[in-house]
């Protein structure tokens, strides 16, 4: 059993941005770990919950690594997978080169950080944590949660939805905001190596228990930009009741490969195709499809 002393959250970065992880200027938390695969994530190194090393090339030198691992600028992951001593990120050998992807802080150190920054959350500003997917944290990020309620702070959680105890978090959450991306239970597996059983449940009790709900939706060309998907979606909100919540908000977010350069730093391929981006006119019908059906569609 561990106290709350002994409760971190592991994170890969955070900062401030303005309306785009709730409303207002937001402090927002990237927490580690994720139990998706999208192949066009833009944070990858979120992936798996202990972290990973990542490389940039601009200062990546053969002697960074005791053990051979880097050679004319390139990393051999299959050295690393086998390392014990990581003695490339330790304390007197930090470098540009070669870093660790998170960094553990306890719920104080979260809190205290949050705190000192008050004054800056305006036009309805707070902390949103965020991902990789928070809730993989889900002890320590409602206990973060709880301590940052207690002084008043405006809380919004950007989540993919998968959680079985997401709807524990609610009362905590000023606002939400889920990420709906494939609409078709098979591909949604096959493409993101997760099913979305979880999160259609989560997001009928969204809709029915939260007053504050937005739900967003990457539009990629050839996973989820066709006509057949626009129309399951809707076919979907119109089952459980969405076009009948004036409160209930969509956006569409367009495909973009801002995390491609990640990918390789990680090591991994990045294997999402050149012409991945959608139309403008593919856009537009999502969004007049979406309203023409009752459904809220707004931009952040």
């Amino acid at each position: 059993m561990h106290s709350l002393s002994d409760l971190h959250l592991k994170v890969f970065q955070y900062g401030f941005n303005y309306s785009q992880d709730g409303p207002g200027n937001r402090l927002v938390f990237h927490l580690q770990g994720c139990n998706m695969r999208c192949p066009w994530c833009a944070n990858p190194e979120s992936f798996t919950m202990q972290g990973a090393l990542m490389i940039d090339p601009d200062y990546l030198f053969d002697n960074l690594c005791p053990h051979g691992a880097i050679k004319d600028k390139k990393r051999d992951p299959k050295i690393c997978e086998t390392c014990i001593d990581f003695a490339c990120i330790q304390e007197e050998n930090r470098n540009k080169g070669i870093t660790w992807s998170c960094k553990s802080y306890s719920i104080d150190e979260i809190v205290k950080i949050a705190n000192s920054v008050k004054s800056s959350f305006y036009d309805g500003g707070g902390v949103t944590f965020s991902g990789g997917e928070a809730t993989m944290q889900y002890k320590a990020l409602k206990q973060t949660m709880i301590s940052l309620k207690n002084l008043d702070i405006n809380l919004a959680l950007e989540t993919n939805g998968t959680s079985p105890k997401l709807s524990d978090l609610f009362n905590l959450i000023d606002h939400l905001i889920i990420d709906y991306k494939i609409p078709f239970a098979t591909k949604h597996k096959k493409i993101l190596h997760y099913d979305n059983i979880q999160l259609k449940e989560n997001l009928v009790l969204a809709i029915k228990q939260h007053p504050d709900v937005l739900i967003r939706t990457p539009l990629i060309h050839k996973v989820n930009d066709s006509i057949d998907d626009l129309n399951e979606f809707i076919k979907f909100y119109k089952s459980i009741g969405a076009t009948t919540q004036d409160t209930l908000k969509f956006e569409f977010l367009e495909y973009h490969d801002y995390g491609k350069n990640k990918w390789e730093y990680l090591g991994l391929e990045y294997l999402m195709p050149d012409n991945s981006e959608v139309s403008k006119q593919t856009v537009d019908m999502f969004i007049n499809g979406f309203r023409k059906a009752g459904l809220n569609v707004v931009f952040t």
